[in-house]
């Protein structure tokens, strides 16, 4: 599989790349994006940094 892809995704390609780049150039921290995409803190925030590791 590709980058940022899965069989089902509840997050577009546009919101992760989003996600990734306001994480990288230290806009919101991985919990404030987490809580911005309606995720579950804790989860979402684990998911917004295997998104930003899976983008390096």
């Amino acid at each position: 599989m590709g980058f940022f892809m899965s069989r089902k995704s509840k997050y577009s390609f546009d919101q992760k790349i989003w996600a990734v780049e306001q994480y990288l150039n230290g806009n919101r921290s991985s919990v404030e994006i987490a809580k911005r995409l309606k995720m579950p803190s804790k989860s979402g925030a684990m998911q917004v940094r295997r998104w930003v590791h899976q983008y390096q």
